[in-house]
């Protein structure tokens, strides 16, 4: 039932997302997005000095995919043409204590 969820074919109530994304502490927006998924080749599972096994191969490939994932979520919204300027202080202002330069900063 799972991978005809996965493949799309077979159409799921809100309810039961919203129950899986409970269970897996995720945002629906992870089931929503429709990033390439990439699967190890068929000679990762059949070649002879093999030592991992099939199951631990798609463990693997998934936690890449889910790595991969967040960081093109990450890369689409990062506002890259609004110019970024990094605040400048003199450090006679602040008696040359950095901790009092670092809580300025964070204000």
């Amino acid at each position: 039932m799972a991978s005809k969820m996965e493949i799309g074919a077979l159409n799921i109530s809100e309810e039961l997302v919203s129950r899986i994304c409970e269970a897996l502490h995720c945002l629906e927006l992870f089931f929503r997005g429709r990033d390439t998924i990439f699967g190890p080749r068929v000679s990762n599972f059949y070649h002879r000095s093999l030592k991992v096994s099939k199951r631990r191969i798609n463990k693997i490939y998934a936690r890449i995919n889910i790595r991969l994932v967040h960081l093109s979520l990450l890369l689409r919204n990062i506002e890259w043409g609004k110019p970024r300027t990094i605040p400048a202080w003199d450090k006679n202002e602040f008696e040359g204590n950095p901790e009092r330069i670092a809580q300025a900063l964070r204000a």
